[in-house]
């Protein structure tokens, strides 16, 4: 996990857990929340914890002689619906993360960051042409901007809690940022650049965040592509986005790019083992030495709620899929590398996979959508975020160029260019799974999204049918 730089091993991360640690990246400080998160959460396991006569005792000093219990009760409710909103406040304070409207609710780490938040960091602090970026003095000043209604109704509380921490400075990284890393760089300046100076603050935030955890999404599921020595620099896997019309060839496509990102998440983690077998002289090993190596493991399995009186100890079973791998590509490394990332999320990790995790935060962001089989469905707010990620201010595309950029910026297929997505689909042997029309199919799809694009103002339909996407609202 220390070489990937993050741990996404939970369905239950959100984007208020990526908020509240870069943010606190970003400032270099973090608040106490104890008197807010008293506030907000007044019911564990159903049983109150925090009544409103402890509530009206403890803070005496902020509430009215003459205010009912009922009424503290229900000032509660707005507060909890204010800073609760993604449902990450605990009663526990270690694992509570608040709604942000401004940095003292920004608290201190939380154990569903699973280190995202470093890792984007990284990318904002790391120097591109001599900056690093922008986006990183943009955020510090909104979140010391304490002129919003959310951070005005909430003082009394904040103006308790008036205990910070300075975390160490951290200085600006000159190593050079490429291939993933560098694009979701772009996205991010990109989307900074493309506030306005008088654009609305929660809303800009809330854009940032959500970009964030799409940035995630696209790193878990296109890194592979980086550290593997079989794909060209413009090649990018490619995510269908369904414009929901209810046209079956788009539906199933979407269905299947997921599963191929998904698929090429476990490719990122073996990949990664790989090389770091390699850079051990692995490749001087043999068979039999992978075996006896295996013996000598020691597996710290995690919880199940039955055991199994017949299931395979784990280095039988690792050994037995190494086998079986080996048997089938004569590969020792590869073998090896799926043996141990197959047996770490079965049997030793407590926690979702990273695939889980992926599908879990893209449908926390409005991008994935469906109960049993999941497809890229977005939102216009993620459509918003995706373009103004893309585009440059100023910058006016028509729909088939639009779509070759969001495909060679983050792989996005929308069916702007119905032969050029179906190649791109055909590489990854996805268009043979889908029935009908599929180049009729896209080309509606984009038709369809473009609407969508058209309702926010991101693109206007000229009397000829042309289509042309910009900023210019």
């Amino acid at each position: 996990m220390e070489k990937i730089g993050y741990k996404p091993l939970s369905n239950r991360i959100k984007p208020v857990h990526i908020a509240n640690g870069l943010f606190r990246e970003i400032l270099g400080t973090q608040y106490s929340l104890e008197t807010m998160n008293t506030w907000s959460k007044r019911f564990k396991s159903g049983k109150e914890i925090n009544s409103a006569n402890d509530i009206k005792s403890k803070y005496s000093e902020i509430i009215d002689e003459d205010m009912s219990l009922d009424e503290i009760n229900e000032l509660r409710g707005y507060i909890g619906q204010l800073l609760d909103s993604d449902k990450a406040v605990t009663p526990e304070l270690k694992f509570s993360a608040l709604t942000i409207a401004s940095k003292t609710q920004v608290g201190s780490e939380v154990q569903n960051e699973f280190k995202i938040p470093g890792f984007l960091f990284r990318i904002l602090n790391t120097k591109v042409d001599e900056q690093i970026s922008p986006s990183l003095k943009k955020v510090k000043e909104l979140l010391n901007d304490e002129t919003d209604e959310i951070s005005k109704f909430i003082r009394p509380l904040t103006n308790i809690d008036v205990k910070s921490k300075e975390l160490e400075k951290v200085k600006p990284i000159e190593t050079s940022l490429t291939g993933v890393e560098l694009q979701i760089r772009k996205g991010f300046d990109k989307l900074v650049g493309n506030s306005k100076t008088n654009a609305n603050k929660l809303l800009f935030l809330q854009r940032f965040i959500t970009y964030s955890c799409f940035a995630i999404m696209y790193h878990l599921s296109s890194k592979f592509l980086d550290i593997s020595n079989r794909f060209d620099s413009r090649d990018r896997i490619p995510l269908v986005l369904d414009a929901n019309i209810g046209n079956d060839s788009i539906r199933i496509a979407s269905q299947e790019s997921l599963l191929l990102a998904r698929l090429n998440i476990e490719n990122f983690y073996e990949k990664t083992v790989e090389n770091i077998l390699l850079a051990n002289e692995y490749s001087n090993k043999t068979k039999e030495d992978i075996l006896e190596e295996i013996n000598k493991l020691s597996f710290k399995q995690k919880k199940v709620k039955k055991a199994n009186d017949n299931e395979t100890e784990p280095n039988e079973e690792m050994k037995n899929v190494f086998i079986g791998y080996f048997n089938q590509t004569g590969n020792l490394i590869e073998s090896y590398a799926r043996a141990i990332r197959l047996i770490m999320f079965s049997k030793v990790i407590n926690s979702s996979d990273p695939a889980t995790s992926y599908v879990a935060l893209g449908a926390k962001i409005g991008l994935i959508y469906g109960r049993t089989k999941k497809r890229y469905l977005p939102t216009p707010n993620i459509l918003e975020v995706l373009i103004l990620s893309v585009l440059n201010d100023g910058e006016m595309l028509t729909l088939s160029d639009f779509g070759r950029k969001i495909c060679g910026d983050f792989g996005i297929i929308i069916g702007a260019n119905p032969e050029e997505d179906v190649q791109q689909l055909k590489m990854w042997d996805i268009s043979e799974h889908v029935p009908g029309d599929l180049y009729t199919s896209l080309a509606e799809n984009a038709d369809a999204l473009s609407e969508i694009y058209i309702s926010m103002g991101y693109a206007k339909r000229y009397a000829d049918g042309v289509i042309i996407f910009s900023l210019n609202k």
